[in-house]
């Protein structure tokens, strides 16, 4: 059985613990001279999480072999959230250790733990019984990070695979401080933050965070540009998670009046963040307002698995459908029949998609 994930109860009273105070000589800190140290970057490796609770064990094992290997890759700048210390503040809210969280509830401990980088994995096995990783590394702060994949080689211990993995982030993390000028300089010295996302981008393609800075960039000169739109295209590449590069690829898709990428932009958005209720709605009036009710009604029917006793989403499902009966179409090329309250009227309809401008 997986173990009980942390609450936003928890991360509440978590929040009420005062940090512990150093002891000692503070990390990076100066003694000879009057220079005040740069505090290092805390990173925090949550536990993987993974697709099976027999799998819970392994998770541990595989999140301990990340944390080892990239805490001893990267430089002084970089600190690496030790498990001991993650579990501490845990105990002392009365919370078991190594708790496996999904990644919002990971992202609301790294907060909490003043972290500015998290790595958030989900584990799955293969049919040949290797584990496959996905691992995400983004900002606290960040519109867009990076997601690698791996796969355990046969035979490799998990230790070892996560040493692997961590080699993949540990090279993210160092050009991240290239693409993290782009993004502190994008308003200020464009040149210098186009520089600076380029050199990110020469040791990380497709690097979310710096194409995402660029795309940025591009848009402050034309909000509906090919560039702008090619590069969060490829922030999108980078990182498939993340939600704000995809939601700019549907600004820019609504600017052109491009109503079927505007409804696969939204389906991707879904996919993303499903619990997300005010991306529901607003995809099910983009989906209404284009004439897509059968987009509509999906997303309808998988917020009332998610969260059966609302009253709302019953009510939304039968307005799509009568919304259907009265003459909404899904699109001139395609044209399904739905199952719904109205289906023995067994329409089809031909009429052209609506526009919805900026």
């Amino acid at each position: 059985m997986l173990q009980q994930v942390l609450s936003i109860s928890l991360l509440t009273a978590m929040a009420a613990i005062p940090p512990a105070v150093s002891q000692g000589i503070p990390r990076n800190s100066c003694v000879t001279c009057n220079t005040i140290a740069v505090p290092a970057i805390k990173v925090m490796v949550a536990t993987p999480y993974p697709s099976s609770s027999a799998d819970s064990a392994n998770a541990v094992v595989l999140g301990n072999g990340m944390r080892d290997k990239l805490s001893r890759s990267l430089g002084t700048e970089w600190q690496v959230i030790t498990r001991l210390d993650m579990n501490k503040n845990l105990a002392n809210s009365g919370y078991p250790a190594d708790p496996l969280l999904p990644p919002d509830q990971a992202r609301s401990l790294a907060t909490f733990l003043v972290a500015r980088m998290l790595v958030t994995t989900v584990i799955a096995k293969s049919a040949d019984a290797r584990y496959l990783a996905s691992a995400r590394l983004v900002g606290i702060s960040d519109d867009a990070g990076q997601l690698v994949k791996a796969t355990q080689a046969p035979g490799q211990q998990l230790s070892d695979f996560g040493g692997k993995v961590a080699d993949q982030l540990s090279v993210i993390l160092k050009a991240y401080t290239d693409a993290k000028v782009c993004n502190d300089q994008q308003t200020t010295n464009q040149v210098k933050a186009i520089d600076g996302a380029n050199r990110a981008l020469k040791q990380v393609p497709n690097f979310g965070y710096a194409e995402y800075c660029l795309g940025q960039i591009a848009q402050q000169k034309d909000s509906a540009s090919d560039e702008a739109l090619l590069h969060f295209k490829n922030a999108a590449v980078g990182d498939p998670l993340s939600l704000k590069a995809v939601n700019q690829l549907a600004v820019i898709h609504i600017r052109r009046h491009d109503s079927t990428a505007v409804v696969a932009d939204f389906q991707q958005m879904i996919t993303i963040a499903p619990t997300n209720r005010p991306l529901a709605e607003a995809a099910i009036n983009v989906f209404r307002q284009y004439h897509r009710p059968d987009a509509a009604e999906q997303v309808v029917d998988a917020q009332i698995k998610i969260d059966p006793t609302s009253p709302d989403w019953p009510d939304l499902k039968g307005n799509s459908c009568a919304a259907q009966a009265a003459g909404e179409s899904d699109s001139v090329k395609a044209k399904p029949k739905f199952e719904c309250a109205y289906s023995a009227f067994n329409q089809e309809y031909t009429l052209e998609p609506a526009r919805v401008d900026s």
